[in-house]
């Protein structure tokens, strides 16, 4: 029964932010800024190349602008919704403030995920659009390239003892106790330079 309370809250919430137009205007707004980015930035030509830094660059600015108009647009409905008495209306009714805070942060969590939705859609659109003036090898090397994306393994650093250990243990050899200082400088010299 609570959560009823709270998903009639959040409809209510929702219905009052479509009536204000403004959320249509957002969803344009970040629509149109992540298209025009994502078709403004150049890179080095090469398709894999070009999609990696359109993507990122459209992404970021598209997403730094969705995370500050999700706020904005939540500052301002809260306003909104006190001014125009709504939320007295609410809490005069057999609903707790917790149903009430969870209802609107509910419609507001629904509005941020559908405007991210479509930012992931307009960025795969673009995507689409921008890759067919390119050749058919460069479309599936691009297809490939995402099929099995490169692993970045970083190397497992070892210190300077731990790796003349490993060396000499490589070798054959074994490090003797009261070895003289040329004699292991020389050791550690060879074993870095190779490293």
């Amino acid at each position: 029964a609570s959560m009823s309370k709270v998903l009639t809250i959040m409809r209510l919430c929702l219905k009052l932010l479509f009536r204000a137009h403004s959320i249509k205007g957002l969803f344009f707004l970040l629509i149109a800024a992540s298209t025009l980015t994502f078709f403004a930035v150049k890179h080095n030509g090469q398709l894999i190349d070009e999609v990696k830094v359109r993507t990122l660059y459209s992404f970021s600015i598209a997403y730094a602008l969705l995370c500050i108009s999700i706020i904005a647009l939540t500052c301002f409905t809260l306003r909104r919704h006190i001014d125009s008495k709504n939320l007295h209306q609410l809490c005069s009714l057999p609903v707790s403030r917790l149903q009430i805070w969870l209802g609107q942060a509910l419609s507001f969590f629904v509005i941020a995920l559908t405007m991210l939705v479509s930012l992931y859609l307009s960025i795969g659109l673009s995507i689409k659009i921008y890759k067919n003036d390119f050749s058919q090898e460069d479309q599936q090397a691009l297809a490939s390239y995402y099929k099995n994306p490169d692993k970045i393994i970083s190397p497992i650093m070892l210190s300077d003892y731990d790796l003349i250990l490993k060396s000499v243990q490589e070798r054959g050899g074994k490090l003797q106790a009261g070895m003289p200082p040329e004699v292991w400088d020389a050791i550690h010299l060879s074993v870095v330079n190779e490293a």
